[in-house]
């Protein structure tokens, strides 16, 4: 989960990058190749009975959320089962690891999440 994730990161940051160059050819197919995987990386790892991704931990709910494969609809309670699972399951701790903590920190303050 977290490496697929990590790909739409990349692919993202591919289609900005061929913005910035001039590429604009390059960054719609880049946009067309997220807006196809998305959908397919969700069903494969969203538990609809649980509302959460694989497992309830800060990383799971995190990636999905930071690369815009949570459906509209199911943002807020994604971010919820986040928040909880900083405050209340690990008390305020992270166990985001090296590189999620850094994703987590970026994806707070790019959504201006202040506490």
């Amino acid at each position: 989960m977290f490496n697929n994730c990590y790909r739409l990161y990349l692919r993202e940051q591919l289609s900005e990058m061929a913005d910035v160059l001039g590429r604009p050819d390059e960054a719609k197919a880049c946009r067309a190749e997220l807006a196809r995987l998305r959908p397919l990386v969700h069903a494969a790892f969203y538990d609809k009975d649980r509302q959460l991704y694989v497992l309830d931990e800060q990383s799971y709910q995190l990636m999905p959320l930071m690369t815009g494969l949570v459906p509209e609809e199911l943002r807020a309670t994604i971010l919820k089962k986040l928040e909880d699972g900083i405050r209340v399951n690990r008390q305020g701790h992270l166990d985001t690891g090296m590189l999620g903590t850094y994703f987590l920190l970026n994806y707070l303050s790019a959504i201006g999440a202040t506490t």
